[in-house]
């Protein structure tokens, strides 16, 4: 994890160190008073940290607070060393409602794999940009897997989604979240809808499965748009309620790809 300013704090690495996590958490880099974190995070030791980090809200101790928080950064970096397993769980409750929570841009990377629970709430928030660009991920929740309220944007990486409502919504109260989808794998299994953002969702590449039971994609402003230019999309609804494979309340338009809509 790198915050700007804030010492390098690889999840894989055997020397992680609590300063740098709390640096990341806490947005403080370089000052000398810092919050203790240990009740909201639980490192393992280090000799188990070599073949990755698990990072598990104590719900005795802090039961509605997410497992990773970042309050304060110009940009964070959780980079997934090449070979490990790290898992992020919790039960977050309140304002600060999913396992990973970020106030600021957030970018998952590297060659590792996170798995993310969250019994309660969503699986990872981010108030503003979220970037997907490597890594194997898998977020199981609550609500929504994956809550963002400016960007999100997935290129490289390979992403299953389970969860109670929308696998990927983006929004915000200006109506402008935006979707992008470059290349990489995304798998939902289980959710309410698929993809959602407000002003645009746009497929340029990549390999997306949607089991749904009410829209797959959906572009919810009403001057918004659904762009498919290339990729395959796969979007199965099997539950025969009234929902569409591609929901937009603007514009849909189809200049490449693949896509396969099944309704029944």
């Amino acid at each position: 994890m790198v915050g700007d300013g804030a010492p390098h704090a690889d999840l894989a690495r055997a020397d992680v160190a609590e300063a740098a996590i709390e640096d990341v958490v806490e947005g403080t880099a370089g000052v000398a008073s810092r919050r203790r974190v240990r009740d909201a995070l639980i490192a393992p030791p280090a000799a188990e940290r070599a073949s990755g980090t698990e990072l598990v809200s104590h719900f005795r101790q802090c039961e509605n607070a997410p497992a990773l928080l970042v309050k304060q950064a110009d940009k964070v970096f959780l980079t997934l060393a090449e070979g490990t397993e790290n898992r992020f769980s919790a039960a977050p409750t309140g304002e600060e409602d999913g396992a990973i929570f970020s106030r600021d841009d957030l970018t998952l990377n590297g060659a590792g794999s996170l798995i993310v629970s969250a019994e309660r709430g969503h699986g990872i928030v981010c108030n503003d940009e979220l970037r997907i660009t490597g890594g194997k991920l898998s977020v199981t929740a609550e609500t929504d897997a994956i809550h963002v309220h400016d960007a999100f944007r997935f290129t490289a990486a390979s992403l299953t989604l389970s969860c109670g409502d929308d696998g990927v919504t983006v929004s915000n109260d200006e109506g402008t979240g935006t979707l992008s989808v470059l290349s990489g794998r995304i798998v939902i299994d289980g959710c309410y809808e698929g993809l959602e953002a407000q002003s645009s969702i746009d497929i340029s590449g990549g390999d997306i499965d949607i089991c749904a039971t009410d829209d797959g994609m959906n572009s919810t402003e009403r001057s918004s748009s659904i762009n498919i230019s290339g990729g395959t999309v796969r979007i199965v609804n099997t539950d025969g309620r009234d929902a569409d494979g591609l929901d937009s309340n603007g514009s849909i338009r189809i200049t490449g790809g693949s896509p396969f809509i099944s309704m029944n």
